[in-house]
C-alpha cells in the first residue's frame, strides 16, 4: 500500500513548490485540457497537462466510474455501489475500494471519479444504483471505506455530487431548496464522513442550490464544504458544469467561489465553451479580478492532493485507458466480484424454495434478463448495424449495470442461464429455457418443470442518454420493464416460481402474494459475474445475506416523493 502522509505535511511540501511557479503554471493546475486531451490513443475523460516546473508532474488523468474504470480494456466490471451497500459488510466495502484502486493505478488513472453519494430521495432517481440508497449513514460508511481502499493504492478518490443532486430530470436547471436540518443530517452527512476518511477530491453537482449553481456557489464550496466540513483537498466541477452558454459565464466569480478545477477543459462541446484555460485564469489574476491568494489556494490544493496520494515520487504508471490500452489489470478480481454479487443478493421472500432442493431435477429459466447478450459483450448492442451503443444505453440480455458515466465496459458477462446451467450439469439437473418475455412461451416452458426461475428487470441511468421507460434517465414508474409483471403472473399460474429482480432500486411487486410465488430475490446490478453470483445463492453455496438500503412499499404512492417536473424549484 502507498504511504499516505498527513494534509499538514502535504501542504508544507506543496508550498515549497508553489513559490517556484509562475502565475501561468499555477493557473494550469486548475484548468482541464479538454475531453480526451491526453492523446487520441489514450482517452481519459479529464486531463490536467504536464508542467515542467514541477518535478515528476506529468499531468493528471481523471476517469470514471463507480463500477470500475470507464472507457478501458483489460479492466473489470464491478458490482454497482447499491450492491456493495446492500452487503452491510465493512470488509467487503473496503476490499471493493482496494480492488478498484488497483485497477485505476494499473491503468494510470490519477483521479478516480467516485464514489457517488447522491441520496435516493425518490426511488425513481436515475443514478441511485451508482450510490448507496436512502440512508445517509450507510452511504457514508460505504463511501468512506471505498475511499480508503482506493486511496491505499495512491489514487485520488472523488466523492460526488456536492450537493442536493437526487434526480436527473432538469439537472442543469433544477434549483434545490432545503431546510438547514435536512441539509446537514441527510445530504451533508455522507460527504462529511468521506472528508473524515481523507478523500482527496470533491465534485460539485450540476443543479442550483438556493438559486446559484453549485459549481460556482461560494456558499456551497467555501462556506459549506471547505469551512464547515473542513475539506482540505481539491474541488472540481462536474463535466461542463461551468460554462459560458448559461449564466455560469462569469469566470472571476467562479474562481472566487472557491472552485479549484474546471473539467473537462477548454473546448466546445454541445455549444458549451469552457472558460479557464488558454491563460484566461492567469489573465484575471494580473487584472486583479481574482486575487493572488485565491490562485495560490487553487494551486496549493491541487499540489497537496497530488503529494498526499504519493503520486509525486515519479513511479506512477502512464495512462493506459481508451480502446488502444494494452495493460490487463483484472488480476483475480472476478472472484471478488462473484463474492460481492452473491453477498449483496437480498432475499425478499422464501416459502421454503431456497436453496433449491436436491429433489428438483428440472428447472425452467425464463425471461430475456436471464440471457447472454446477442451482440457480444453487454452494452455493445447496436442502435443500427455497426454503430455501438455508448455507456450501456441499451438492454441486450441480462442487466448488470445501469447506463451513463457510471458504467464500465464488460470484459465478459456470465448470464444467469449459463450460471444455472453450469451448476445444473454437475448435479444431474435438466435446464429448459424460454429466453424471451413471451407469456405463452414462459407458461409452456414452466409447465413441465419442477420449478421455474423468472428473471425480470428495470433500468435507469444518466440524463444524456434517453432510453426505455425513463424521462432523462429517471424512471417514469416503478413497474418492471418489458412486461415483467405479466411474465411473472403467467409463469406462476402454471408452476411454483422463484423471481429474480435486476433493478436500480425499488420496483412494484404486485404478484408477491401469489400462492405459487415461492421465492423473490433482489439482485440489483451485480457486474460481470452476475450469473455465477445468482447461482451461488439459488443452490445454497452462499447465504443471501444482503439487506435493503431502501424501502419497497406496498404502493408507488406510498413513497411520498417523486421526480420533480412541474417547475425548477
Amino acid at each position: 500500500m502507498v504511504r499516505n502522509i498527513s494534509w499538514t505535511e502535504a501542504y508544507e511540501r506543496a508550498t515549497e513548490i508553489l513559490v517556484t511557479l509562475s502565475v501561468e503554471d499555477k493557473a494550469k493546475l486548475g484548468a482541464g485540457k479538454g475531453w480526451g486531451a491526453h492523446s487520441k490513443e489514450k482517452y481519459p475523460v479529464g486531463f490536467i497537462g504536464p508542467i515542467d516546473a514541477i518535478p515528476n508532474f506529468k499531468g493528471l488523468a481523471l476517469q470514471d466510474a463507480p463500477t470500475g474504470i470507464r472507457f478501458a480494456v483489460g479492466v473489470s466490471a464491478f458490482p454497482s455501489s447499491i450492491n456493495v451497500a446492500s452487503t452491510f459488510d465493512k470488509d467487503l466495502m473496503l476490499k471493493h475500494g482496494i480492488a478498484i484502486g488497483e485497477e485505476a493505478r494499473g491503468k494510470g488513472v490519477h483521479i478516480w471519479l467516485g464514489p457517488c453519494v447522491n441520496m435516493a430521495r425518490s426511488p425513481l432517481g436515475g443514478r441511485i444504483w451508482e450510490a448507496q440508497g436512502a440512508d445517509p449513514y450507510l452511504a457514508g460508511v460505504s463511501a468512506a471505506l471505498q475511499i480508503k481502499g482506493v486511496q491505499s493504492n495512491g489514487i485520488i478518490a472523488t466523492v460526488k455530487h456536492f450537493i442536493l443532486n437526487d434526480q436527473e430530470f432538469a439537472r442543469n436547471t433544477q434549483n434545490s431548496i432545503i431546510d438547514d436540518r435536512t441539509l446537514r443530517e441527510i445530504y451533508i452527512k455522507p460527504f462529511q464522513m468521506s472528508v473524515d476518511a481523507g478523500v482527496g477530491a470533491v465534485m460539485t453537482s450540476y443543479n442550483k442550490v438556493f438559486g446559484e449553481y453549485a459549481g460556482q456557489s461560494k456558499f456551497v464550496i467555501t462556506d459549506l464544504l471547505k469551512t464547515e466540513i473542513g475539506f482540505k483537498g481539491l474541488v472540481m466541477t462536474d463535466w461542463w458544469g461551468a460554462n459560458s452558454r448559461t449564466s455560469r459565464g462569469d469566470v472571476a466569480s467562479i474562481a472566487n467561489s472557491g472552485l479549484d478545477m474546471i473539467m473537462p477543459g477548454d473546448e466546445e462541446f454541445a455549444d458549451m465553451t469552457q472558460i479557464w484555460g488558454d491563460g484566461k485564469l492567469a489573465h484575471l489574476v494580473t487584472e486583479g479580478k481574482v486575487s493572488q491568494e485565491r490562485l495560490d489556494d487553487i494551486a496549493t490544493r491541487v499540489l497537496a492532493t497530488w503529494i498526499k496520494a504519493g503520486q509525486n515520487d515519479g513511479t506512477f504508471p502512464e495512462c493506459d485507458v481508451g480502446a488502444s490500452g494494452k495493460r490487463d489489470v483484472q488480476g483475480n478480481h472476478k472472484n471478488f466480484i462473484r463474492e460481492v454479487g452473491a453477498a449483496s443478493t437480498i432475499l425478499l421472500k422464501n416459502d421454503g424454495s431456497l436453496p433449491i432442493a436436491k429433489a428438483v431435477k428440472k428447472i425452467a429459466v425464463i425471461g430475456t434478463d436471464a440471457a447472454a447478450p446477442k451482440n457480444g459483450v453487454y452494452g455493445g448492442a447496436a442502435k443500427k448495424e455497426g454503430e455501438p451503443f455508448s455507456d450501456h444505453g441499451c438492454v441486450d440480455g441480462t442487466v448488470a449495470q445501469g447506463w451513463g458515466s457510471g458504467t464500465t465496459n464488460f470484459p465478459y458477462i456470465i448470464a444467469p442461464v449459463d450460471g444455472i446451467k453450469s451448476y445444473a450439469c454437475n448435479n444431474g439437473i435438466e435446464v429448459v429455457s424460454s429466453l424471451t418475455n413471451s407469456v405463452e412461451e414462459a407458461a409452456l416452458a414452466a409447465k413441465d418443470a419442477d420449478i421455474a426461475i423468472v428473471f425480470v428487470y428495470a433500468n435507469s441511468g444518466e440524463s444524456y442518454i434517453t432510453f426505455g421507460e425513463t424521462i432523462e434517465g429517471d424512471r417514469i414508474s416503478l413497474n418492471l420493464w418489458a412486461g415483467g409483471n405479466e411474465l411473472v403472473e403467467a409463469t406462476a399460474n402454471v408452476q411454483k416460481t422463484i423471481v429474480v429482480i435486476h433493478a436500480p432500486g425499488a420496483v412494484n411487486v404486485p404478484w408477491r402474494h401469489h400462492e405459487n410465488i415461492v421465492g423473490i430475490i433482489f439482485a440489483g446490478f451485480p457486474g460481470q459475474e452476475t450469473g455465477n453470483s445468482i447461482a451461488d445463492v439459488l443452490f445454497g453455496k452462499t447465504n443471501p445475506s444482503g439487506r435493503l438500503p431502501f424501502t419497497i412499499n406496498n404502493l408507488e404512492s406510498d413513497y411520498g416523493t417523486s421526480i420533480i417536473t412541474a417547475n425548477e424549484n
